[in-house]
């Protein structure tokens, strides 16, 4: 028990010193209050049954040391991102929000039905099977897929747009009404469909995200205007995912599902991969989509773990790709590379922000687990980023 309690404390006196020194939330701070929370629910999770995690120190010390690797781009005063932020071009933000409110409504347009179904027949837990078993219709024509694929990847855009808006007094309250369901609704229709807790989960840490982005350029008076509907919409959510883990663990076991969903993924990582890990992968988690894509084979053999499927961190598939010394390198590496898309900047722009809040929310949600083939997404982030630097 010894150990999970040193684990909790690392993060507890990290997530304290940034505090005492910062003063306030920002980016940094979300990042370490989740690990934070998520160490201490793993602790709490030990402690209900102590027999089923076989732990040892130095994973949970190679853990920390790795994290803070990660975070420390993201450790400077994130307020900045929106005093040196430089306005957009006005009319090119407009139409990105009127196509995203189009897509949007098509996305909710074909999803309806099946999300209306699951809910009324509490289908959940069939959701999530079929889902898994890739039963699940994506998409049933290319108009439904492109407004699908513009939604999701365009998400980030969308919602630092809705609180850009808010910090200006000549947007019609209309709009920003519109684009805000349009950014909020395909999720949890989604969510719906495939009945998944994590969709919800890692669009909230996005919305925590870009709020604190903006939020000293938005006025008390609005502030007091929202809060109504921000606490309605954070019941709707809390309703949406009590009745998904009850329908998918039932009533009795809902508790400790929700208990274990959120944290065992450190445990995981101690007792799951480092503990037994014979061999690696050589990155055919992180490559997945490309090595498919083009004709080869992803499919990942017996490394010698034992997680069977549960979370493990963003650090676990690392380790499973490259090892604990491929690893350490790609945390020394990677993060100094990333944080030249947004830090130390005299100006920043609406591209700037947005890799910062994509690899924020990456690593916030990573958590808990990042999914095999997540270079295709960090490839999409480095096009959009492009994109948007080209239209200002």
């Amino acid at each position: 028990m010894g150990y999970v309690i040193i684990n909790a404390l690392l993060y507890v006196f990290a997530l304290f010193i940034y505090s005492f020194k910062r003063k306030k939330i920002d980016g940094g701070f979300i990042l370490l209050a989740t690990y934070t929370f998520i160490a201490i629910i793993g602790l709490a999770l030990f402690v209900s049954d102590p027999s089923e995690w076989h732990l040892k120190l130095w994973p949970f010390i190679y853990l920390f040391v790795i994290c803070l690797l990660f975070f420390r781009q993201f450790f400077f005063d994130s307020d900045n991102l929106y005093k040196k932020f430089m306005k957009p071009n006005m009319k090119v933000l407009s139409i990105f929000s009127i196509l995203y409110i189009i897509c949007s409504l098509i996305s909710i347009y074909y999803g309806l039905g099946s999300a209306a179904k699951n809910l009324a027949e509490n289908a959940f837990n069939e959701a999530y099977a079929d889902n898994a078993v890739g039963s699940v219709v994506l998409y049933s024509n290319q108009i439904e897929r492109f407004a699908k694929i513009f939604a999701q990847y365009l998400q980030p855009i969308a919602m630092l747009t809705v609180f850009y808006y808010l910090t200006l007094q000549n947007v019609k309250p209309l709009k920003i009404i519109l684009l805000t369901l349009a950014v909020i609704l395909p999720t949890l229709v989604s969510s719906v469909i495939i009945g998944n807790r994590s969709m919800i989960v890692q669009f909230l840490i996005l919305l925590l995200i870009c709020y604190f982005i903006f939020h000293r350029g938005i006025s008390k008076k609005r502030k007091k205007i929202i809060m109504i509907p921000s606490l309605l919409f954070v019941l709707l959510v809390f309703a949406l995912l009590t009745s998904v883990t009850v329908s998918r663990f039932g009533e009795e076991k809902g508790t400790s599902s929700v208990f274990f969903y959120l944290g065992h993924s450190m445990l995981t990582f101690n007792y799951g991969i480092t503990d037994t890990i014979q061999d690696y992968s050589y990155g055919k988690y992180f490559f997945s989509w490309f090595i498919d894509f083009f004709g080869g084979n992803s499919k990942i053999g017996n490394l010698g773990t034992h997680c069977d499927g549960a979370f493990f961190t963003f650090v676990g598939p690392l380790y499973m790709d490259f090892g604990p010394v491929g690893t350490f390198i790609i945390a020394m590496i990677v993060p100094s590379f990333i944080s030249r898309f947004f830090k130390h900047k005299k100006h920043t722009d609406m591209a700037n922000i947005y890799m910062y809040v994509f690899s924020l929310n990456h690593i916030t949600y990573g958590s808990l687990v990042v999914g095999s083939g997540s270079s295709l997404i960090w490839m999409m982030a480095f096009i959009i980023y492009g994109v948007l630097k080209i239209f200002k």
